[in-house]
This record gives C-alpha cells, structure tokens and sequence, in this order.
C-alpha cells in the first residue's frame, strides 16, 4: 500500500473493518429475507395454500390456521418482528399480536 494516498496500515484496516460492520447487515438482512420467503413457501405448498391467498387477507378457515402456522414458525424460527410477519401473511400487527396470543406465545 502506498502511506502517501492512504495514510497507515493500520488507518486503512480500520477503515476496512468498520466497512464489514456495516455491510454484514444489509447481507444479513438480505438473507433473512430469503430465508423467509423459502419458509413462507414451503408452509403454503405443504398446505396447499396460494401465497396470493394468504397475503391478500383471505379469512377462509384453511387460510388463517396456516397464517396462524407461518407466524409461529416466523417468531420462533427467526424471532422475526410481529410487523414483519404481518406484512408476510397480510394482516395487520395488532392481529398477529391477538393470534400468537391465543397461541400463548405473545
């Protein structure tokens, strides 16, 4: 390395290393969000349940107790937060509150 452009070594590792903190993050959130859908779509096809289905708000029984099985998993699995898991099974937070609730998991 050239110390006249960049400053030290040990400046430049430092600038290296902060860089990885940041960016393992986004990695990592990226990951977690396919990790989610591969989970969501596992669930629904072993349930036979359209993705479609479930995120538009159906209220067919079939459809809320495998709403009710993805936010188990999500929670437990991933400790995904209820906002999250809303967005991925359609309904609202406060209604996935009330379910894993009933579920004694709230």
């Amino acid at each position: 390395m050239d110390e006249r452009v960049l400053g030290s070594s040990k400046f430049v590792e430092r600038v290296i290393q902060e860089a990885d903190e940041k960016v393992k993050p986004q990695v990592y959130g990226a990951e977690l969000k396919l990790k989610i859908q591969k989970a969501v779509e596992k669930i629904c096809k072993r349930e036979g349940i359209n993705r479609l289905e479930l995120q538009t708000g159906s209220r067919r029984a079939k459809t809320s107790r495998v709403r009710q099985q993805i936010a188990v998993h999500l929670l437990k699995e991933f400790g995904i937060p209820l906002a999250e898991i809303g967005r991925q099974v359609g309904i609202t937070t406060s209604s996935v509150s009330k379910m894993l609730s009933r579920k004694g998991l709230n």
